[in-house]
């Protein structure tokens, strides 16, 4: 199955998971608080629906677990878990980056430096949202 990412309804869950996982990781949702949908969809303004999807996607990532009677958990994730993420991420980014510069473009190059300007930009406006977006589309071009 294919996902169409300019269908409407993908992108509306795709953001609502965005800002729950973030609310999650940053700390605005504990672990032990309850997710429960019909309280988030009326704080976004949504429906149910995609903030079901979203909550989905979120215990597929192991952040939330659905424990029968008590509807949905935030699990969070440990220090251990962050630092674990963190030193991967190093090594995998690492390579990636040396295999870059050995490749890149004149054109890429200038379209990373346009994603940092942008990057720094929304980073003193506060807007995780754009961040996680932009951060996800500076990866795409290293790894292009």
């Amino acid at each position: 199955m294919v996902t169409d990412y300019h269908d409407p309804v993908y992108s509306l869950r795709s953001k609502i998971y965005k800002q729950l996982r973030n609310k999650i990781l940053n700390g605005q949702y504990k672990p032990g608080d309850s997710l429960i949908e019909m309280k988030v969809a009326k704080e976004m303004g949504v429906s149910r629906t995609p903030v079901r999807e979203a909550i989905r996607q979120l215990e597929l990532e192991g952040l939330v677990s659905s424990i029968p009677n008590k509807g949905v958990i935030v699990q969070g994730v440990s220090e251990q878990d962050i630092e674990d993420i963190y030193t991967i991420r190093q090594t995998i980014e690492g390579l990636a980056a040396r295999w870059a510069a050995q490749k890149i473009t004149d054109e890429q190059l200038e379209e990373l430096k346009d994603v940092l300007d942008l990057m720094e930009f929304y980073t003193e406006k506060e807007d995780t949202d754009k961040l996680s977006d932009l951060d996800t589309q500076f990866h795409d071009i290293i790894f292009r």
